[in-house]
């Protein structure tokens, strides 16, 4: 048995009639825990980081961040950062100026 921690995180698209598969951006990930939502950038528009725990050889991979352009996610749009064995992650402006902060613990 092969097992594989590259599996990819969806974004289930709401609409009038609820959630559909038909209806879902589907996103790169490796070994996700936990996420957040937040707008990182000031832009109005959220932000997904994605907490990366195992990659079935080492705890430490990098998480990333996708950046939302307009309502839009792309692979090549996002930022990795050194992890190692996140499972979760939090989101605040931790010093009061102005700027969110990001959280990621280590989980090993």
């Amino acid at each position: 048995m092969t097992t594989t921690y590259a599996l990819n995180s969806y974004v289930y698209w709401g609409s009038s009639t609820g959630f559909s598969v038909s209806n879902r951006l589907e996103l790169p990930t490796l070994g996700s825990y936990g996420n957040s939502v937040a707008d990182l950038n000031g832009d109005g528009w959220p932000e997904i980081v994605f907490s990366s725990h195992y990659n079935g050889i080492t705890h430490a991979i990098n998480s990333m961040i996708y950046w939302n352009t307009s309502g839009t996610f792309t692979i090549s749009d996002r930022t990795e950062l050194p992890t190692l064995g996140a499972t979760s992650n939090c989101i605040g402006d931790l010093n009061l100026d102005g700027y969110p902060d990001l959280v990621l613990p280590t989980g090993v």
